[in-house]
């Protein structure tokens, strides 16, 4: 079974309108954000139980990750909580991008949390076969629990590989239950910050973002109460590489590997 391209016309979130097309990354952003002639977008969807389903995509796109747009959002909420939340979260999310120390409170590390799962579903809604629930989109939007889970690593980087750069990579699965399973990860380079995100549709099995030996070195920041950054390992481009194509690991009987 493939997904079902999204026939969603409204803004993500509040399904209103009149959309208006925007950049994925703020004007605040684009002033630290790396300049690059190109953003390398690669993904990867389809079914496990369906090899012959798999859809490879590589694209490597004209004028660099900042330059990536979006017309999926609506005038008023782009203007009006978006842009709140753009203010409330660009003096602590600036040090990241630049590799400046800086330590994180718990409050902090909210903010990030939050910031990070409201792009995940902006960029994740440019695809014609979206990974993402409709009810995830929604309950962050609104503020409530969120069906699903949603993990957040953050890593430090020093190469030109991954200094604006994005990929995605989503999978079904189809267990015995019926229940539709999807999990999507995302890699986002941004500076000297690297954003790994791993969504699962169901809170009922248990997914790891990459082999543990580099989990251990990725700071996750929906545990921490506090985080001092930069970490003392510095991701190559192979790491980077490693970490944004592995989906996932099932520990749940049934599910294959």
């Amino acid at each position: 079974m493939s997904k079902k391209v999204s026939k969603q016309t409204g803004c993500i979130f509040c399904n209103g309108g009149p959309l208006s097309k925007e950049h994925i990354w703020a004007k605040w952003a684009h002033q630290i954000i790396p300049s690059s002639p190109f953003s390398t977008i690669k993904s990867v969807s389809g079914d496990i139980i369906s090899e012959a389903k798999k859809i490879n995509k590589d694209q490597r796109r004209q004028g660099g990750t900042k330059n990536i747009t979006t017309g999926r959002i609506c005038m008023k909420c782009n203007s009006g909580w978006m842009s709140r939340l753009e203010n409330e979260i660009k003096n602590t999310f600036s040090p990241l991008i630049q590799g400046h120390p800086v330590k994180l409170e718990r409050h902090d590390l909210s903010k990030i949390f939050r910031y990070v799962c409201v792009k995940v579903c902006v960029i994740d809604s440019r695809d014609k076969l979206p990974a993402l629930d409709k009810n995830f989109v929604q309950a962050i939007y609104s503020e409530t629990d969120a069906p699903g889970r949603i993990q957040i690593y953050l890593s430090k980087t020093e190469t030109s590989d991954w200094g604006s750069g994005l990929k995605s990579y989503s999978t079904g699965y189809k267990p015995a239950s019926d229940e539709r399973i999807t999990i999507a990860s995302y890699t986002w380079g941004l500076g000297k910050l690297l954003i790994h995100i791993l969504y699962c549709s169901s809170k009922k099995i248990e997914v790891e973002v990459c082999h543990p030996g580099l989990i251990n070195i990725l700071a996750q920041i929906t545990s921490k109460k506090e985080l001092n950054w930069p970490p003392s390992y510095v991701f190559t481009a192979n790491d980077a590489d490693y970490v944004a194509q592995s989906l996932a690991i099932l520990h749940r009987a049934g599910f294959p590997v």
